[in-house]
Order: structure tokens, then C-alpha cells, then sequence
């Protein structure tokens, strides 16, 4: 799927390789992934308490 958010290097070598990158449409997602992180962190006693480990 193609949506943008990173891209795909391949290198045509033996043994075949390919990297990884995040892209600045995928750079932008960082603060709300942050902030789900921070609230999760938040909310996980509750979560342990409800659902267990």
C-alpha cells in the first residue's frame, strides 16, 4: 500500500537489502502517536486493573 508515510529502498545487491524511511507526511503523526503514548501511560493502571497484565 502506498499511503505515503514511508518509503522503501532497494538495493540491488546480493544478499538483497532494503531500508526504511518515514517520510515528513509520516513525520507529522509523531505528536499524536506521542500523545496516545502519554495517555496510555496514563490510563494503564486502569487497564491492568480491568484486563489484567
Amino acid at each position: 500500500m502506498d499511503d505515503g508515510l514511508v518509503v522503501k529502498t532497494i538495493y540491488p545487491e546480493l544478499p538483497p537489502r532494503s531500508e526504511y524511511s518515514i517520510t515528513e507526511l509520516g513525520q507529522s503523526l509523531l505528536p499524536i502517536l506521542d500523545a496516545m503514548i502519554t495517555w496510555g501511560e496514563a490510563n494503564r493502571d486502569l487497564f491492568v486493573r480491568k484486563y489484567g497484565q
